[in-house]
């Protein structure tokens, strides 16, 4: 069988080329990090997004060399529209072929600008995500079928990986805090976090029982520390305006995390160590509120507010419905990557943000920016304003946030966004309290 060894090149003993993985989402905030990765360890690697062309608009970022480009695809599948032969006849043709699927499709649950605030934009959000499996499993059975039609009804001798990037959610995010750790053994709460995640799992699960010889790897992250996006950038907005302070209970508080470093390595390990199979944590490190806000404030020049903490309803209203998984989370602990052997780069989080503070900084100067080499040397840019700002600023945006909620609350989320482009896109008003945000401050700092 071909393989890819640690030197990153292929077997020589391969008559077909490199072995191929599906990643479906591959442009996404870990895809994209995730298919570089993958090239540069000798992969072919076929980026399935719901546009094609969105989807080549990454190509620069993922493939370095012509070489990688060379093995670097791209395919339209879109899981929302009904199926069709012709439109999944790229897909389908992918996977006959493929050694592995990784499944790293989601819409982002926080930094979307106020798109997804309310329970049931996020319920839909996260069923999406089963609906893509779905999709998939119906696929991959319908190769299982072409292979009975060519008398080939024993199980496949090529093994195959099937990797969903899943979520602590599973576990559920109670509104009370316990000190207790969360194990794969751990009963999950009940809410609607839990129950999709657990739906996507489940919808996954059965793939393993198919004649095509996957293994299934359902990698149950939380909250993915990346440079550019997601729950970093949140709080660095904050720490740039002067209003860095611990969110909700501060000490009472768990903040799960994963340097996007390790997430990448996780799915390589999981692509190749066929004792990884089944829901699996995959946290490096939990903090408090209280030390997240310390670490984050020592390594932006910032300094912490002298109130307590930012109150729940605060952060509420900025995140909506995902505030939860900011506010709730839990103190889970990766017994099986334990028992493996599976060693995390980053298990501090003050030489995570060391890192990715470094490498922010790297890419803000230069497109070509990149997740490894790591770096250990800290940046701590001019990012503090005046106090004076910072209150300014804090009243309007709790005053717009207010003012949005309630409309929103009130009228239906058609009320969440004001007007259109000429394109059709909508402009969510949270998009637009940002924008003007964002604007009053770069010409303050023109100004000096």
């Amino acid at each position: 069988e071909m393989s890819v060894n640690k030197s990153g090149t292929t077997s020589k003993a391969s008559k077909t080329g490199p072995p191929s993985v599906v990643v479906v989402g591959g442009t996404g905030l870990i895809g994209k990090h995730l298919c570089r990765q993958l090239l540069e360890t000798g992969y072919k690697v076929i980026i399935a997004s719901r546009n094609e062309l969105h989807g080549r608009s990454f190509e620069a970022f993922i493939a370095r060399t012509p070489e990688q480009r060379k093995r670097l695809r791209f395919i339209a599948f879109d899981a929302a529209l009904e199926p069709h032969d012709g439109r999944d006849r790229p897909m389908l043709d992918a996977l006959r072929t493929c050694r592995a699927v990784i499944m790293a499709a989601g819409e982002p649950l926080i930094g979307s600008g106020g798109r997804q605030v309310t329970e049931s934009a996020v319920s839909k959000a996260l069923a999406s995500r089963t609906r893509v499996v779905s999709r998939i499993r119906g696929l991959l059975q319908q190769i299982q079928e072409m292979r009975k039609a060519k008398n080939k009804s024993s199980k496949s001798k090529t093994k195959r990986c099937f990797v969903v990037l899943s979520s602590v959610g599973f576990y559920g995010y109670p509104d009370f805090f316990s000190a207790q750790s969360v194990t794969e053994e751990t009963h999950p709460h009940d809410d609607i976090w839990s129950a999709e995640t657990r739906a996507l799992e489940e919808t996954a699960a059965p793939i393993q029982d198919l004649a095509l010889n996957y293994r299934v790897v359902c990698l149950r992250l939380p909250l993915v520390l990346e440079q550019t996006g997601g729950i970093l950038a949140w709080l660095l907005n904050l720490y740039k305006w002067g209003l860095g302070a611990p969110l909700g209970e501060g000490e009472f508080s768990w903040f799960p995390w994963i340097h996007i470093y390790d997430v990448v390595q996780l799915v390589a390990t999981a692509l190749e160590n066929e004792a990884m199979k089944g829901g699996i944590n995959c946290v490096a490190g939990t903090v408090s509120h209280t030390q997240l806000a310390e670490a984050l404030a020592s390594r932006t020049g910032s300094t912490l507010w002298s109130w307590k903490q930012i109150p729940k309803l605060a952060v509420q209203f900025s995140l909506g419905k995902p505030s939860a998984m900011v506010l709730h989370g839990r103190r889970v602990v990766s017994n099986q990557l334990q028992q493996i052997g599976f060693q995390f780069e980053f298990t501090s989080i003050g030489l995570a943000l060391n890192d990715l503070l470094s490498l922010h900084s790297e890419e803000e100067e230069s497109s070509t920016g990149t997740l490894p080499p790591k770096s250990s040397v800290s940046t701590k840019p001019s990012w503090t304003v005046e106090p004076k700002t910072a209150l300014a600023v804090g009243a309007v945006a709790v005053v717009a946030a207010s003012a949005w909620r309630f409309l929103g609350s009130n009228k239906g989320e058609s009320m969440q966004y004001v007007g259109g482009s000429t394109s059709g896109e909508r402009v969510y008003i949270g998009d637009l309290v940002a924008g003007l945000l964002s604007a009053g401050k770069d010409a303050k700092f023109a100004q000096r």
